[in-house]
């Protein structure tokens, strides 16, 4: 398994409306947009970081690595804003 048929697979699973769905449910519950701290718990915030680094990874191989992690978030937040508001 190389890493251009691995990448490729995940633009083909996240391609088209259900995918952009996906991706931005695992967002919101990957902590992509907001702060994985936990006052005065460090297991738990350990264990929302680990959450938003696996969405991070997701992120980057479905829209390559041609773009900044920062510019995926604020594309990302910009098509929740359009298009995902009623599901919130």
């Amino acid at each position: 398994m190389d890493r251009n048929s691995v990448r490729r697979s995940y633009q083909r699973i996240f391609d088209g409306p259900e995918g952009e769905f996906v991706l931005q449910h695992l967002m919101k519950v990957g902590f992509v947009n907001k702060s994985t701290f936990v006052k005065g718990d460090p297991y738990e915030t350990a264990l929302n970081e680990g959450a938003r680094r696996l969405v991070l990874s997701i992120l980057a191989q479905v829209y390559g690595h041609e773009k900044t992690e920062q510019q995926i978030i604020q594309e990302q937040i910009k098509y929740h804003e359009d298009h995902m508001a009623d599901y919130s």
